[in-house]
Parts: C-alpha cells; structure tokens; sequence
C-alpha cells in the first residue's frame, strides 16, 4: 500500500527512510514522516483544500510578479521545491479550505479517495483464480 501512497500522492509523505532487511527477511523495515491536515479536535474530520473558490485573479497576479529567474537559480531539486514551496504558499493565502466530514465512517486520515481506490483495484488484480 505505501507503493500507492508514495507514487500516487508523493506530497503526503517526508523523509522516508530505508533501515534495511528485518532479520533474515527480506522484507525492509521503513519509517517515514505523513504530512496531514486535519482537525486535531474531531478526528473524524479532515481539513481539505475548496479549489472551486480560490481566488484565481489574485493568485495569477502574485505568479504575475515572482522574479522567476532568481528562484530558478540552483539544482533542479532545488528549483523544483522552490516552486513547490511558492505554490503551496499561494495555496494557503488564496484557496479556501473546507472541512470534510467522512460521515461517521473512519477512515484512516491518510487514505484518500483515490488511494482506496487504488489500493481496490491492486487486491482485485492479485486474486488468482484456481
């Protein structure tokens, strides 16, 4: 499942760390940092971005104004999280945020919609008939 996770959704997931084989298995023992935003006081909620009403002539003005070419300065890692970094930035002063109730049913916080999806569609490929 955190195949899924990792190449579907990438932004969830800080600074995973590969401690090696466990014992004389070969499976690897992982830990990783899960970036969420939810509220802490209903755990049955989450704190979800509303893209249907930023306000898209603001942020297109605050794109209009960055100096493209001094945060374009580097390696390309280092241009690519600059322009992340500017762009969750105007995520958060320009989209609304909305909260999502699951409707009683829990979840866990991590587990998108799509995620679930896939993680349905990777348990039906792998059942063998006989």
């Amino acid at each position: 499942m955190l195949d899924l996770v990792m190449t579907t959704e990438p932004e969830l997931l800080d600074e995973v760390i590969d401690f090696g084989c466990f014992s004389n298995s070969d499976h690897r023992m992982l830990s990783w940092k899960l970036n969420l935003d939810y509220d802490s006081n209903n755990p049955g909620t989450r704190v979800k971005y509303d893209f249907r009403r930023m306000d898209k002539e603001a942020i297109l003005y605050e794109l209009s104004v960055i100096d493209w070419h001094s945060i374009f300065e580097g390696s390309l890692g280092d241009c690519w999280e600059a322009f992340k970094q500017k762009m969750l930035e105007l995520q958060r002063r320009f989209v609304p945020k909305m909260t999502n109730k699951n409707g009683g049913r829990v979840k866990k916080i991590w587990m998108s919609h799509r995620t679930i999806k896939l993680v349905k569609k990777k348990h039906s490929e792998c059942i063998v008939d006989d």
